[in-house]
């Protein structure tokens, strides 16, 4: 096989595996909403952080802080995987319309 037929297979590959992958609609929504939870979650577990610190109580105030940090990290892994699906949902809705278009 020549170099060029081998590459147009791979990219007919390429095509037909973006055309397979589907990403349902409740799986970006979950993502949004966990988003948004843990966002409120920070915020609030933030403030009671201020308010233990305020009454000098360092454990409490320790673990929400810890608390409050799982929820930020885990905020960022959310984001990290929504902007991933949303990447992978729009290359395989753009290569759909392309073949649509031609």
């Amino acid at each position: 096989m020549t170099r060029a037929l081998l590459s147009a297979k791979l990219d007919r590959l390429g095509n037909i595996f973006w055309m397979l992958v589907v990403i349902p609609k409740r799986f970006i929504v979950a993502l949004l909403i966990a988003l948004t939870v843990l966002l409120v979650s920070f915020c609030v577990l933030m403030g009671g952080y201020g308010l233990a610190q305020g009454m000098h109580d360092q454990v409490g105030a320790t673990v929400l802080w810890w608390i409050a940090m799982a929820c930020l990290i885990l905020k960022v892994v959310v984001l990290v995987l929504l902007v991933g699906v949303l990447a992978i949902h729009a290359i395989s809705q753009s290569d759909v319309r392309s073949e649509q278009d031609q």
